[in-house]
């Protein structure tokens, strides 16, 4: 919602008491607005320190997920349920580095423990997972692109790893070429310049899904 001057003032000129009241009832409203103002007036933790944290929690999710693995379906369902805690870390702290970095871990993860279980099953039943997989790598290479140059050497190992795991896999080899994913972007760690345009292309041709 844009915020017009003349709401602005209207919005100053209001007695404290009723601004305090107001701003109470849209917390109780907007549970990750509440969450991000408290990070931003309480905590004594850092960025970072939530990074790491959400991190060992990642490594303790995808170990729990391996141990009781079933199907490729119950192990995307926890893939998803990770990675909206990744998506509300990110919003409470505005962690950008954190998105790419947990997310990557997230993938990597994954892979680490379920390679072989992706690989023993049939191509329809890890599709979906695949290709949670698969635009999680796109929408990393797009936000990687966007930051200074220095900061993208973060990601790299864990890249590099990444699409040597996807080779090793043949099934998810075959969905990543099916879906335009080169992999020397990843073992090489050379993401091109316009991925983000390469990345709508795909969506447009209805892949990715």
């Amino acid at each position: 919602m844009n915020v017009d001057p003349e709401f602005k003032r209207a919005l100053q000129l209001m007695p404290e008491e009723e601004k305090d009241k107001l701003v109470l009832r849209l917390l109780r409203r907007d549970p990750a607005l509440a969450a991000k103002l408290r990070f931003e007036l309480l905590a004594t933790d850092s960025v970072e320190d939530k990074r790491e944290e959400m991190k060992n929690r990642i490594y303790g999710r995808v170990q729990e997920a391996t141990i009781h693995y079933n199907t490729p379906g119950i192990l995307l369902w926890d893939a998803r349920a990770i990675s909206s805690e990744i998506a509300a870390h990110v919003k409470t702290t505005s962690d950008k580095l954190g998105d790419i970095s947990l997310n990557s871990f997230l993938v990597l993860q994954l892979l680490l423990n379920n390679n072989k279980h992706i690989a023993e099953s049939s191509d329809d039943r890890i599709h979906t997972l695949s290709m949670f997989i698969l635009s999680k790598i796109f929408k990393m290479m797009v936000a990687i692109q966007k930051l200074p140059e220095d900061d993208r050497l973060a990601f790299k190992d864990d890249f590099i790893v990444i699409g040597e795991l996807i080779g090793n896999n043949d099934r998810l080899f075959r969905k990543a070429m099916q879906n335009g994913l080169d992999l020397y972007w990843l073992t090489l760690y050379d993401i091109p310049k316009d991925i983000a345009t390469i990345h709508q292309q795909l969506l447009d041709k209805k892949l990715l899904k």
